[in-house]
């Protein structure tokens, strides 16, 4: 059942009684925690996104490690045929 479901069931159910008062608040309450559940999963996803966009630096600095590394290898290598 949908937020916006349970809501009209209570606004038709129970209006004018005290029951519609707490029905209110209740729904009121879910929507809070579904804003709030929302902006906690954004928070997630961009902290994924910050981690592996530093992952993926670190992986790009060793890759160009091994390069340079595996350069001067081929060079001294071709300077001992030489």
């Amino acid at each position: 059942m949908g937020l916006n479901q349970l809501s009209l069931t209570f606004k038709v159910t129970y209006t004018g009684s005290y029951l519609s008062i707490t029905g209110k608040k209740l729904v009121a309450k879910l929507k809070a925690l579904q804003s709030e559940n929302e902006e906690l999963g954004r928070q997630l996803r961009q902290g994924r996104v910050e981690q592996y966009e530093v992952e993926i630096s670190l992986q790009r600095k060793m890759i160009n490690e091994l390069k340079a590394s595996l350069e001067g290898e081929l060079t001294l290598n071709w300077l001992s045929f030489a």
